[in-house]
């Protein structure tokens, strides 16, 4: 049993060419249009246009690091590095430099939207010692929202019910990818890309 749809997505394809039972071919395709196809276009577009916010006000390559006014012997107290997502902090106690690495994308996001966006308040928070506290408190509450926003999906998505009910574990495992891009995408919005581009 084979089914294309005509669409040139290899995932999509993939998806819609596994031999599947009567149950959920009903469910899944009841419509007239490829539904995971739509659905994986829109997200391709979602993150090319996360690309283009990223370079939108640059090449892409001139991303710099913020470092705090207040020094200690020569070097500032704090910095952060927006193209690495690295806070440096030097401890007034030991002298030691402290690195704090931020690994999701949300937060490479956020910063490289705030350089562009808003250097003076990304600056003015690097001044009051407050970079790490901030990014941190942002990486959680980020992370948690789309957990929860995922869940939501899940919960709704009359697809991935009917996959998880007849135990197809790769076909849940694809539309739940799908619908955390999704919730990441929303949050993102809400989140993440505070400032618009003024017209």
């Amino acid at each position: 049993f084979s089914l294309h749809n005509s669409c040139s997505n290899k995932m999509c394809q993939v998806i819609l060419t596994k031999p599947l039972r009567q149950a959920v071919l009903r469910a899944i395709l009841r419509n007239p249009e490829p539904i995971f196809c739509l659905l994986l276009q829109e997200l391709q577009l979602s993150q090319e246009s996360v690309v283009q916010r990223i370079t939108s006000h640059g090449n892409g390559s001139d991303h710099m690091i913020f470092k705090s006014k207040q020094e200690v012997s020569g070097s500032p107290l704090w910095a952060v590095d927006t193209d690495t997502q690295t806070v440096t902090h030097i401890n007034p106690k030991t002298g030691k430099t402290e690195r704090y690495v931020f690994h999701t994308d949300h937060i490479r996001y956020y910063l490289h939207h705030i350089e562009d966006m808003r250097p003076d308040l990304l600056q003015a928070i690097v001044d009051k010692g407050e970079i790490y506290k901030h990014l941190d408190e942002l990486d959680t509450k980020v992370t948690d929202a789309v957990n929860r926003q995922t869940e939501l999906l899940m919960q709704s998505s009359r697809e991935f019910q009917v996959a998880k009910e007849i135990g197809a574990v790769n076909l849940v495992g694809s539309i739940g990818n799908m619908l955390r891009m999704q919730a990441q995408r929303a949050v993102n919005e809400a989140m993440i890309y505070l400032w618009k581009d003024e017209e």
